[in-house]
């Protein structure tokens, strides 16, 4: 399997004679953001594998390529019937998925997150609305709390578990369109125990007879073309890997 290479650089100005301990400290502070660029970038790979079965990615500056398939049966994906509308009783629906993703995975799905046209759909149903506005079912909506970050819960409900939704977004390669990590009308269903990430090594050939490092991190400082400056590299090769191909379901519930 191919790892997706993720190496941003920061360029710092170099002291001559050597750098003076205040100056190795704002290096050192400046390299921070660096690993949170790495880390959104998991997130971009976790949510394609999801969501898709697959990580298909393309390096717009160089044109490399890496595509994983990790088999997810076509069956899968698929649509609510009826979308969630007036009709539609989204917390049957619900409860017949984390059956079918129990009998196929041997487990209960763990993590069920909508994106931001479901959510608002599962909020606005008549059947959802009635639901909630029960005593005991509104305490327990209470005990949730509100997330600091863009999680945000929706409800939690037997047999089903916490809902929560997911509108973050990420500009698309190369361009400047903003795209949602979790498509706006989808539901996603699955479980972490059925899933690893994993780390290839990093080649740096500087290192001498042994230019392999196994790690999640590698950090570098290189004389830029220059000699004025230095280029501060930080690199990793994520890649999640679905240990089961049914270990993810994706459905569509609204248009």
């Amino acid at each position: 399997a191919c790892a997706l290479l993720q190496r941003p650089a920061l360029r710092v100005q170099c002291v001559e004679g050597g750098a003076p301990a205040v100056h190795r400290a704002e290096r050192c502070d400046r390299r921070r953001p660096l690993p949170l660029v790495i880390e959104r970038r998991e997130e971009w790979i976790w949510a394609k594998a999801a969501l898709t079965g697959k990580v298909e990615y393309t390096n717009p500056d160089t044109g490399w390529s890496c595509d994983v398939d990790f088999g997810v049966p076509d069956d899968n994906f698929f649509s609510a019937s009826p979308f969630w509308t007036s009709t539609a009783d989204p917390i049957a629906d619900l409860r017949v998925w984390c059956r079918l993703f129990s009998q196929l995975n041997g487990m209960n799905p763990t993590v069920i997150i909508m994106g931001s046209d479901a959510a608002d759909a599962f909020r606005g149903n008549a059947e959802v609305k009635k639901w909630l506005q029960s005593g005991g079912v509104q305490l327990l909506q209470l005990q949730m709390g509100v997330s600091a970050d863009m999680v945000m819960p929706i409800a939690t409900i037997p047999e089903i578990g916490t809902i929560v939704e997911y509108a973050a977004t990420y500009p698309a390669d190369g361009t400047a369109v903003s795209t949602p990590f979790v498509d706006a009308n989808k539901v996603l269903l699955t479980n972490p125990a059925l899933w690893q990430l994993h780390y290839g090594a990093v080649v740096d050939f500087d290192l001498g007879q042994n230019p392999v490092a196994m790690v999640r991190r590698y950090s570098k400082l290189k004389n830029a073309s220059d000699g004025k400056s230095k280029d501060l590299y930080v690199e990793s090769h994520p890649l999640p890997v679905l240990e089961k191909s049914t270990g993810t379901m994706v459905v569509t519930v609204c248009s």
